[in-house]
């Protein structure tokens, strides 16, 4: 028997090639079936008249329908194997039924499918289509020795460029570009002063070079002469894969007695081997896997939900996470903030298995959507078959294996296998029985053969054309800014509240810039999904395939709301609706003036804190058309009056490029005079957590009766706890009214500050000592309630603002 295996690529560091593919191959010839395996349709279409079968493996493009038409018209079995549910409309980057159509076309043509397992066959009948014969064929449980086999083979059948690659960090093209960049300085200098072993050592210590381009940049850099000898040799074993020249350079430096300071540890700082020797202490749990994609909630954002697991677990059984994975600005964004002892390792084959050889146990985490229903235990399975246990949260595909996986709460799986050794034994002996029985190469090879001999005479039935939807609104809330936490919250929290499906998208800064953004995502067991500018740019449009409507916090052709602008754009070409919301009382381009171009917004509709009417008189008809004032989503806090205290809240936005130099020294002499002349008030200075401007450019010293609070601090709590607030020209003069805090705000040379009116103006330190003494007198009272009732309707807003999302799903809907 021949088969003829129709991948994307023939690489076996690519999962599905590998699991679905070659690991099956490799299972196969051992039962003497040839495979030939190739990844362009001319090849394919030239090789049928020597093969069985076709087995087409996550192809879905128009060629797969010319090979299977081929197939048939020479009696050839055609089956097609499903290891994720490609036919999701959020799997592809653009294009979004194609899948399906490509589908619909090839299903009559096919003798079999092959599935991961359960999951996966439920799911391709929920789709409706009336299906050929469906038989699950799992993963095999890959280990190290697997995976030498299955390279092995790989080699014999199509030579070294189509096996195993040199295992390479895979990482972003940033990060990439970064890392080159570096080894590029590097090399020119080492290549002036050092020995040649050392030269090409101190070149492939930055592991993100390929090994194609070291040997460009080598044999650029280093004289004829010099090339031989040891730098020769070195040169080919750079040839061979990086790691396996990390291990050659190492011998030859022994041999030679002039290994480099980088390979002695001893040249390292103390306090480094300190702390690498403290961490190393603690038992190591591996996660493992891809970082992620636009459309399912999987990789390693699915820690979130169980970060509080995690810590209430280290707290009993102090360890080390290692992530293995693909995306370090995800890692660094959020996982870092988990509040566990973190450290990521690029994902590569071998650099997985070495992780797993490091660890005491493995954890296993996925996305909470419905394609992660449908995957398969394979990581699990390449755990156990490495000898270590497995925690993970409960799993529909981790059924099988039920008796030998702790799931449920995975801190206290953490504790129980860190406490008890025997049990760890237990489960990985229990394991090991199971997969030589079920996930072997003999049992895989065993099913493959059975379904082979029957697909070669199946017969093939026309389906019947279905799509599963979605029974709630779904609703995508994009987190990009510092500030857009606190403006979607609200809403957000609602929409979850009410049954809607309430997604997030963030982006690579957002994690970092945003104070307490991990937190509100773990505490609330939210996955997000990230894009960046790159994608948008592009014209990727998955996030929005599982969306109804997006909403955002800030949208405007401006710099700084560049991705929601983006996101809006490419949601109006596909036809999805979108709404922004008023982020504050000083809106370039909506409440007040912008001084560069006219500004631009893309969302259908601009949810306004008071009546489109009210919004100046300069403003676009067509934006102005767009708003609808319903008020502000702010559920405002019950705080008592607390004027009798001693303690002013001073808040200050003055990173923003609107201030000029003599405001912000007059505000900061100002306040230092007024601190001065108040000794026995409390001045505590919250400053913008987007710009930190006070932090980083006030004074060094402060008096001992002011205080800077924390960046993360919440400015509620400040506002709280002061009997007056001073603010420049902020959103914060709004929130202080709104709980019944006299405010003022600073004015000096600005000339904008009319939004504000009635409040009270400062203009020096005088004006200051006259507010902070006598902050609630009648007049002040009026005009605050005065600048209330003209900049904002009264009362929060956020049931109405999603009474109205929700209605624009349903009006949608019904068009559609």
């Amino acid at each position: 028997m021949k088969l003829g295996w129709y991948v994307q690529v023939r690489k076996l560091d690519v999962a599905s090639v590998r699991f679905r593919c070659l690991h099956m191959a490799a299972a196969l010839q051992g039962s003497g079936v040839e495979s030939v395996i190739l990844d362009d349709a001319a090849s394919m279409l030239a090789a049928l008249p020597e093969l069985d079968a076709v087995i087409l493996v996550k192809r879905m493009d128009t060629s797969i329908i010319d090979i299977a038409s081929a197939a048939k018209d020479n009696r050839k079995a055609v089956l097609m194997d499903f290891c994720d549910d490609v036919l999701a409309a959020e799997y592809r980057a653009n294009a979004r039924e194609l899948n399906r159509a490509v589908f619909r076309g090839v299903l009559p043509l096919l003798d079999a499918i092959v599935t991961t397992g359960p999951g996966m066959t439920a799911r391709l009948r929920e789709y409706g289509y009336s299906l050929p014969p469906v038989v699950e064929i799992p993963d095999v449980a890959e280990t190290k020795q697997v995976v030498a086999e299955t390279e092995a083979f790989a080699r014999a059948l199509h030579g070294p460029s189509h096996s195993a690659p040199a295992p390479q960090p895979a990482v972003d093209t940033r990060e990439t570009k970064e890392a080159l960049s570096e080894g590029e300085r590097v090399l020119a200098k080492v290549t002036q002063r050092r020995t040649i072993p050392q030269k090409i050592f101190r070149a492939i210590r930055h592991p993100l070079w390929t090994a194609d381009r070291l040997h460009q940049v080598l044999t650029a850099r280093i004289s004829v002469p010099d090339r031989k000898g040891p730098a020769l040799m070195a040169e080919r074993a750079l040839r061979a894969g990086i790691g396996r020249t990390n291990s050659y350079l190492r011998s030859l430096f022994k041999r030679q007695g002039e290994a480099p300071e980088e390979m002695n540890a001893a040249a390292k700082p103390a306090k480094v081997r300190e702390r690498k020797e403290k961490t190393d202490s603690r038992p190591r749990i591996v996660w493992f896997g891809n970082h992620g994609a636009p459309h399912s909630t999987f990789g390693m954002l699915s820690l979130l939900p169980v970060a509080e697991s995690l810590k209430i677990a280290y707290a009993r059984q102090p360890f080390v996470l290692e992530l293995v994975s693909n995306n370090r600005e995800k890692f660094d964004g959020f996982i870092t903030h988990l509040g566990v002892p973190c450290v990521y390792t690029p994902w590569t084959l071998e650099g997985v298995y070495q992780a797993i050889d490091r660890a005491t146990l493995a954890l296993l985490t996925s996305g909470d959507d419905s394609f992660c229903d449908v995957k398969s235990a394979n990581r699990a399975l390449q755990a156990l078959g490495c000898g270590k246990p497995v925690v993970s949260p409960p799993s529909i595909s981790l059924a099988p294996l039920a008796n030998f996986v702790i799931q449920g709460d995975v801190g206290d799986g953490i504790v129980r296998y860190l406490e008890a050794p025997h049990l760890r034994e237990t489960h990985v002996v229990s394991a090991r029985n199971v997969i030589a029985r079920d996930y072997s190469f003999a049992a895989v090879a065993k099913s493959y053969l059975a379904i082979l001999d029957k697909a070669i005479r199946s017969a093939r039935r026309r389906p019947a054309i279905a799509r599963v939807g979605a029974p709630t609104p779904r609703l995508l809330f994009l987190m990009d800014l510092a500030q857009d936490l606190a403006v979607v919250r609200p809403l957000l929290l609602e929409a979850r509240a009410k049954g809607a499906e309430a997604m997030v998208l963030t982006t690579p800064r957002a994690g970092k810039k945003t104070p307490g953004l991990t937190d509100f995502l773990a505490r609330e067991k939210i996955i997000p999904t990230m894009v960046t500018e790159e994608e948008l740019g592009r014209g990727d449009a998955r996030w929005l395939r599982a969306a109804d409507i997006v909403v955002m916090a800030a949208e405007s052709s401006l710099s700084a709301h560049r991705v929601a602008h983006a996101l809006a754009g490419l949601a109006r070409r596909h036809a999805t609706p979108t709404v922004s919301l008023q982020h504050g009382l000083e809106v370039e381009g909506l409440t007040i003036r912008s001084d560069s171009d006219p500004v631009r917004f893309n969302s259908d509709i601009i949810f306004t804190w008071a009546a489109p009417d009210a919004l100046p008189e300069w403003l676009d008809p067509d934006i102005r058309r767009r708003c609808m004032g319903l008020g502000r989503s702010w559920k405002v806090p019950g705080f008592q009056q607390n004027l009798g205290g001693s303690t002013i809240g001073v808040f200050e936005n003055l990173h923003w490029d609107r201030y000029t130099r003599e405001y912000r020294r007059a505000f900061v002499d100002d306040l230092l005079r007024v601190a001065d002349q108040l000794k026995e008030r409390t001045f505590v200075i919250h400053t913008h957590p987007a710009g930190l401007w006070f932090r980083k450019h006030g004074p060094q010293a402060l008096p001992d009766n002011m205080l800077v609070a924390t960046p993360k601090g919440e400015a509620l709590q400040v506002l709280a706890r002061s009997h007056c607030i001073i603010t420049t020209p902020s959103t914060i003069a709004l929130d202080a009214a709104q709980i019944g805090r006299p405010v003022a705000v600073t004015h000096y040379d600005l000339d904008t500050v009319d939004t504000y009116n009635p409040l009270q103006k400062l203009q020096g330190s005088d004006d200051w000592v006259r507010f902070i003494t006598d902050p609630a007198n009648p007049m002040a009272r009026d005009a605050q309630q005065t600048f209330l009732n003209r900049v904002c309707r009264p009362g929060d807003a956020t049931d109405s603002i999603l009474t109205e999302i929700v209605s624009r799903v349903h009006a949608a809907e019904a068009v559609t």
